[in-house]
């Protein structure tokens, strides 16, 4: 059953993600959530390539930090909307949820699930 949420809560999720991998769970349930996250990485990875394209398109070199690009004042507008739009697409990711159960052991924070909620099912 697809997911469909966000590229915003997708890219939020990230930190609880790398948690619940890091976490110490049955193999089988650490595999499966692997190949989960595999599917949301990519979205990640996509967003921050255009994350970046959009920061260059916007940006000029900074004065203060030598070979860092930043957003011009000039075109801070025009970048927010079009980075808001970004954050905005939805997605459908085609990947079962998770269960509450198998989850249990890698003691997520009360954030963590808030951020996880549409790939956790009881």
């Amino acid at each position: 059953m697809p997911i469909t949420l966000t590229l915003a809560e997708i890219v939020a999720s990230k930190d609880a993600w790398q948690k619940l991998l890091a976490a110490d769970l049955p193999i089988k349930v650490a595999y499966w959530i692997g190949k989960r996250y595999r599917k949301v990485e990519r979205e990640i990875i996509d967003y921050e390539k255009k994350n970046h394209d959009l920061v260059r398109k916007y940006g000029q070199p900074s004065k203060d930090r030598p070979g860092s690009i930043e957003v011009s004042p000039e075109g801070m507008e025009a970048f927010q909307g079009e980075m808001s739009d970004l954050r905005d697409i939805v997605i459908s990711l085609d990947i079962d949820p998770i269960k509450l159960a198998d989850v249990e052991p890698a003691k997520l924070t009360g954030r963590d699930f808030a951020l996880l909620g549409k790939f956790i099912e009881e």
